[in-house]
Order: structure tokens, then sequence, then C-alpha cells
């Protein structure tokens, strides 16, 4: 169960613009700009899914005042590469390189060789990568010595996960032969790559943003919809946590992708401090955490919320306070609830 988009508008952003409104009154007298952040705590795991994307529309608002500089999750928090991913990758582009080579040269057992080998490499680096790259012209040049020395159920294989990956790539006549072209053709008109499948995308924590062969799609927990048959770049990202990543073969039945994201010592820290900061948000004294939380990440003005599920009303309660950090002093306080509603 999760917010429905619409919906979620509709409620917050109506308090929202009157919490803002403080913001903006005092934004404008400052000589330079004033550094804002906003810190969603959720208080369950049913919470935790729409907090990051609320977050993110609460920013987009405030960024809109020319007055206003916004710290951005990624920023305050960190979205480290994994490191292990970011080393096979490397190797990857090595071994990409190497391959070309054999296979320009005309040496296509020793481009087969290498090419084998940077493909599982790449397989490794899925978290480091953003788009198809390279990846994609190892496995046409894969597909084509393949196909060169008969194994031709086999290069059709490779060139399915090719034209999955990326449904617009072109082989060159320069370099691919013409009936290799061609049956990358017959391939693309084929059953095979006319199937499709649900894919469920789910992380821990829940909320964080997906990307399938680098196009964003949404939040997790969400169902990626009618995804061809064959291999996809899935990646997982949220603020405070390694970037995850997978090559995935997509099946013709239905599966589930479950990330769990390793946090960062930044994170670390500021979830430790959760409890205490969330106790704070309804409170009208100063307090001291939230002053030491927001110099700690280098604002002058931070818009802290909780999100909590109302159980047996099927509702969500968001409170949000914009706080002072030179002395944790509250200056504004919004309350609403949120329906819920199922997404398919």
């Amino acid at each position: 169960v999760r917010i429905g988009e619409a919906s979620l508008r509709r409620t917050f952003m109506n308090p929202l613009s009157l919490l803002l409104l403080p913001a903006l009154a005092f934004g404008s007298t400052a000589p330079t700009p004033s550094r804002y952040t906003t810190l969603l705590i959720p208080m369950d795991r049913s919470a935790e899914a729409p907090s990051l994307k609320l977050e993110l529309d609460m920013d987009e608002t405030l960024a809109s005042d020319p007055l206003l500089t916004v710290k951005k999750p990624e920023e305050l928090f960190g979205l480290p590469v994994d490191a292990t991913a970011a080393e096979a990758l490397k190797h990857s582009d090595i071994g990409y390189a190497e391959s070309k080579a054999a296979f320009d040269d005309g040496d296509y057992d020793d481009a087969e060789r290498k090419l084998h080998a940077t493909l599982k490499e790449y397989a490794k680096a899925a978290a480091a990568m953003t788009d198809c790259g390279h990846y994609c012209d190892a496995i046409a040049m894969y597909a084509a010595v393949l196909h060169r020395r008969g194994e031709v159920d086999e290069s059709r294989l490779n060139l399915l996960s090719l034209l999955s990956l990326d449904p617009t790539y072109e082989l060159s006549p320069k370099i691919f032969a013409k009936d290799f072209i061609t049956l990358k053709a017959t391939v693309a008109t084929s059953v095979n790559a006319a199937l499709r499948e649900n894919t469920m995308v789910k992380s821990h924590p829940a909320g964080a943003r997906v990307f399938l062969d680098g196009k964003f799609e949404g939040y997790t927990p969400m169902t990626l919809p009618q995804v061809e048959v064959g291999q996809h770049l899935v990646r997982v990202e949220h603020p405070g946590f390694t970037r995850w990543g997978q090559i995935v073969d997509i099946r013709p039945e239905p599966q589930e992708l479950d990330a769990d994201l390793e946090p960062t010592p930044a994170w670390q820290t500021y979830d430790k401090l959760l409890d205490q900061v969330a106790a704070e948000v309804p409170r009208e004294e100063d307090d001291t955490t939230i002053s030491s939380l927001g110099k700690t990440l280098g604002v002058d003005r931070a818009i802290i919320g909780t999100l909590r599920t109302l159980r047996g009303v099927d509702q969500t309660e968001l409170l949000v306070g914009l706080f002072e950090i030179k002395d944790g002093k509250r200056l504004a306080f919004s309350s609403s609830r949120m329906g819920f509603k199922d997404e398919v």
C-alpha cells in the first residue's frame, strides 16, 4: 500500500505553502542566500515508501525561490558508488578496449576469450553503471564472433539481450558482417523479442529511486510493468546509502528484486538521532538536538517532519516544522492527514 501521488500532492502542498510563507519572508531579508534542507522521518515501515518522494517535492518547492539554497539529500548523507562495482567497471573498460582491438584486427578467437571475461566483469559492475554503454558494444561483438563460428542460437540469445537493453542499438555495416546484421533484424521481430513481463522491485529502506536501463521509473516498492524479456540494468538509489545495481535476466514469469541498501557513515550518525529529533518536531520549545544536527549538515534552516501511519483509519499523519538552526527555534508548524489508496 502506498500513498497515491495525486492525492499526496493535493493534500500536502496546501499546508506546505502555508508553512513556507514565514520561510520566504525570513529568507527575503537575508543579505546572502539561506541554506535549507528538508528531512522527513518515517515513524513506521508503512511510512518509509513516500518519505523520499515527499522530501524531493518539498526541496523542489523551496528551490523555486532564488534566495534559498537547497541542500539535497545526497549532499547531506552521500550517495556513494559501490567500491567493488567501481573497481569491476575499471577492469571491464580495460577488457573492452583489449577485446575491441582483437576484434578490429580480425583475431576472433582472442576476441571471444576476452569478450567472455569482460562480460562477466561488467555483470559485477552494475551498481556503478548508469547506462548500457560499452557493455552493449561488448555484447554486440560477442554475438558477432559466435555467429561467425556457427553458434547461431547463442548469437541469437546475445542479440536478444542487446535489444532488451537498448532496442534502438544499431550495428554498423563498417564493423559487422551483413548476414549478422540480418540476424539482428530477425531477432528484433521474433516472438521472444515481443515477450513482456512484470518485475517487482523492493528495497530496504523503502522509498528508493528505481532506474531501468538508465531511465528513472519510480520509487520502491514498485512494479516495473511489461518489461522486455532479456537482460536489463536495474539500479536502486537512496541518499545516505550505497548505490545498488544488478544486470537482471527478465524471464517470461513474474520476478521480484530485493535491494538491501548499505548505509553511509553520515546516515548512521543521523539515524541514531532520529527518535530524539522526531520527538521535538511538534514541540514549541527550542531544541539543541535539531540545532546540532542542522549545523552538522551545513544548513541555516531546516524543514523537519514526521510521517506516521494511523492504523484503523487508513491515513498517514504528516507533522512538519520549520526550524532556525542556530538556536533550534521552531518558526512554523503544520499538520495534515493523507488518505491511503492502493496503486498497481
